[in-house]
């Protein structure tokens, strides 16, 4: 499985790319500090699964998420972390597309869960 991370904050990017690295069934870890790199990039071969930030450098992430559904395969998943997890937030994003949401103060654990559900089809919030 090759995931993509899209995150502005190259500590926490990295530190996830790390331990994602230790999931044997995760081939590839990539990651681009903003959502026009990724697009730019990527979107000859996109990812099997797109972890993003609502908050990017010079671009709003539900534009991102609009523009990949719009324009990437359905079957490219999304998982939204986030610092900012309201319920209406949470809402609106999975209704532009989003297959998983979950907070930054998430464990690993359950970031890693949400991976296996959203590749196999399934909502994770």
């Amino acid at each position: 499985m090759n995931i993509v991370l899209v995150d502005e904050h190259l500590l926490l990017a990295d530190a996830l790319q790390n331990l994602l690295q230790l999931i044997p069934e995760v081939k590839e870890v990539d990651i681009y500090t903003d959502g026009k790199d990724f697009l730019t990039e990527r979107s000859a071969t996109p990812p099997d699964i797109l972890v993003m930030d609502l908050a990017l450098n010079g671009q709003n992430g539900l534009e991102l998420l609009d523009i990949c559904r719009s324009t990437l395969p359905r079957e490219m998943k999304v998982i939204v972390l986030s610092t900012v997890s309201d319920a209406q937030t949470v809402k609106h994003t999975i209704r532009r597309g989003a297959n998983s949401f979950l907070s930054k103060s998430t464990l690993f654990e359950e970031f890693k869960e949400s991976i296996f559900q959203v590749r196999s089809g399934k909502q994770y919030i």
